[in-house]
Formats: C-alpha cells, sequence, structure tokens
C-alpha cells in the first residue's frame, strides 16, 4: 500500500506503508500522517487546507485530535 497527498501546487512524495501493517489510527498518526503534511508545507508554505477521505483511519478520533494540534487547517470528519 501507498501513501501520499496531490495538491494543486504539486504532488507530495509516495510512503509505502509496512508490508505486514495494519493502517489504523495509531500508524496513521505515527508514521504516516506527519510525513504528509511535512509534504503539504513544503509543497504550500504558504499555507493549505488539509483534507482526507473518510477512511477510518482518517476519521478516528486520535486522528481528529493530531491534527487539531498539529495541522494549521483542515476539513474534519463532520465537514
Amino acid at each position: 500500500m501507498v501513501s501520499a497527498g496531490v495538491c494543486f501546487g504539486g504532488k507530495g512524495r509516495l510512503h509505502f506503508v509496512d508490508e505486514s501493517a495494519t493502517v489504523d489510527s495509531a500508524y496513521y498518526v505515527g508514521r504516516l500522517l506527519p510525513i504528509l503534511v511535512e509534504d503539504c508545507i513544503q509543497l504550500l508554505p504558504a499555507g493549505y487546507i488539509f483534507q482526507q477521505d473518510g477512511a477510518p483511519a482518517h476519521t478516528a478520533r486520535a486522528t481528529q485530535n493530531w491534527l487539531q494540534i498539529n495541522c494549521p487547517d483542515f476539513i474534519d470528519k463532520d465537514q
């Protein structure tokens, strides 16, 4: 499995998920989300709005809490 971000400013790096991993909120917040947000900052240093789909790891409380603390602007699961 691969994770990456795409925006009008370009595309982020490809991030390969460990072969035996289950992408739950702990894996997503601990391994993928920080580097996805880092890619956003590099691509759009003037600012961005982080958006995800409705995957369970994306809508989990831990993920939403992490985004509130670490992401300047994001679309939460209820929007």
